[in-house]
């Protein structure tokens, strides 16, 4: 009865929290609960207790994931509040006591023209093989934009579709392809033990929530290299990072560069601006992977990719600050936003003060 209660209380502030338009809400010991809003952390009425959350805690997790959290202070899942929305769930232990962030999403993935994603993208996603790369910084909405491409695949195409997640986020329900999403540290014990067993559950598509070492590098890489269109994640700002930290942690840098040419098919970065009226929108930095692109990452020359999207604009290549651009000349951004969030801060300025 007491967890039931405790989810009784979390479902009326994650429903006013909604209300508010939050992106997350923030539960600690002691605190006040925490909305985000628009990128803003605002404090509510309500305030958080040990017996609330440690309750609240036995009906989110399994009884698996409270020992490990026991042993190590962290654990991690996601959760569906039935008609409500889908969570994903991070605990730690600070100051003896209780903390959890609780990222609030839709219960299924949105379209991804809801998102602002480029045409251009969304037919990258639709490719048979290879690999795409989806990066941004922490809260920037990579995950979302995964979901968008692979949801939209998924409900028009007929394909086995295996994710691969920690935690498993988005839900996609019943469609035209089949569906498998396993969980790290539930379904699976590692990216490299999901990504062994792939090959042998007759994959199509991969989705992958993170690379985060040189196995998980080699065997996306080797999947897209046998056939399967791949989606991984990264959390870095822009595409040039994330090659570079690609090829970084694969180890052997020189015939992972190689390697990751032979099978881009392109990337996606992106950031979230505030929107004006309020909320924020998406602005998207976008290689489709060409003969000269792969070139160059493959000789590992990451750092003149941006001066080759300029020359390839006609093919759908479009760099970040050309995007940020093109939300304030329709005016979805501020001229401030648009120099704020620029790379080139002076040639924004100039190309605002035209119009």
């Amino acid at each position: 009865m007491e967890r039931e209660n405790a989810l009784k209380r979390l479902r009326e502030i994650i429903t006013q929290a909604m209300e508010q338009g939050a992106s997350d809400v923030h539960l600690a010991s002691g605190c006040k609960v925490y909305r985000r809003v628009d990128g803003r952390l605002l404090p509510t009425e309500e305030e958080a207790d040990d017996a609330w959350l440690a309750a609240l805690c036995g009906g989110l997790f399994t009884d698996a994931q409270m020992e490990r959290f026991g042993q190590t202070g962290e654990a991690e899942t996601g959760y569906t509040l039935t008609e409500c929305c889908r969570m994903r769930v991070n605990l730690c232990r600070q100051q003896g006591g209780y903390a959890l962030a609780l990222r609030l999403l839709p219960l299924a993935p949105p379209a991804p023209k809801e998102l602002g994603i480029p045409d251009a993208a969304e037919r990258l996603a639709r490719e048979k093989s290879g690999l795409i790369l989806v990066t941004g910084a922490a809260g920037s909405g990579v995950t979302t934009t995964l979901a968008a491409l692979v949801g939209a695949l998924a409900a028009n195409e007929t394909r086995t579709i295996l994710t691969i997640e920690k935690p498993i986020e988005y839900m996609y329900g019943q469609c035209n392809s089949l569906v498998l999403q396993r969980e790290i540290g539930k379904d699976s014990v590692s990216y490299e033990s999901a990504l062994l067993a792939a090959g042998k559950q007759d994959a199509d598509v991969i989705l992958m929530s993170e690379l985060c070492d040189a196995a998980s590098v080699s065997l996306a890489i080797s999947a897209a290299e046998s056939g399967c269109l791949v989606f991984a994640a990264c959390r870095e700002p822009g595409i040039d990072a994330a090659l570079e930290r690609v090829i970084r942690i694969g180890g052997e840098s020189e015939k992972t560069a190689q390697r990751l040419a032979g099978v881009l098919k392109g990337a996606l970065a992106q950031k979230l601006l505030p929107a004006e009226g309020g909320g924020r929108v998406a602005a998207f930095e976008l290689l489709l992977a060409g003969p000269a692109s792969r070139n160059m990452i493959a000789q590992g020359r990451i750092s003149q990719l941006a001066g080759l999207a300029q020359s390839e604009s006609r093919d759908g290549i479009e760099l970040l600050d050309d995007a940020i651009y093109n939300l304030y000349m329709r005016s979805r951004i501020s001229s401030e936003t648009a120099v704020l969030y620029a790379n080139d801060v002076q040639d924004m300025q100039r190309k605002v003060q035209l119009f």
